[in-house]
């Protein structure tokens, strides 16, 4: 426990927190309404280019059935978050990464452990990891539980 002569300072910063799998659902429905085609269970496998190199569409596999599709479109955006290296990857095989992945676990713990409203940040423990504690307003009074990665 940490006494008030060993604290050396604190620091309060603003995050931004969202319930990623409910603002991915809500996006492709809007799409959908707005007369997209909205495919789950597939993976990009390449890319599709005119003469001039402009990428025109990708190649999917269906992840169900093992099927490959052609799909052509206007634009295509490589917006797949931290597999985006993969993508550029399929464009130019020398692509250097973006994106650096971490891992962790998360736990849930009840609000009463830190103040309200507001995050604790370890940024940096014993053994080199960064540990924050955010709130999450749908489960500021849940018993601790680990959450799947």
């Amino acid at each position: 426990m940490m006494t008030p002569k060993d604290l050396k300072g604190a620091v309060v910063y603003y995050d931004g927190q969202m319930n990623d799998s409910r603002m991915a659902v809500s996006l492709a429905v809007t799409a959908a309404t707005k007369g997209a085609v909205v495919l789950n269970h597939t993976s990009v496998i390449d890319l599709i280019k005119d003469t001039t190199g402009h990428i025109t569409g990708v190649t999917v596999r269906d992840n169900l059935t093992g099927e490959t599709y052609h799909v052509h479109s206007k634009v295509v955006i490589n917006a797949c978050g931290p597999f985006v290296d993969a993508i550029c990857k399929l464009d130019d095989p020398n692509h250097r990464n973006l994106i650096i992945p971490a891992q962790g676990t998360h736990v849930i713990l009840p609000n009463f452990y830190s103040p309200a409203n507001m995050g604790l940040i370890v940024p940096k423990t014993k053994d080199g990891r960064v540990v924050f504690m955010l709130p999450l307003g749908w489960a500021t009074q849940s018993p601790v539980q680990p959450m799947n990665k």
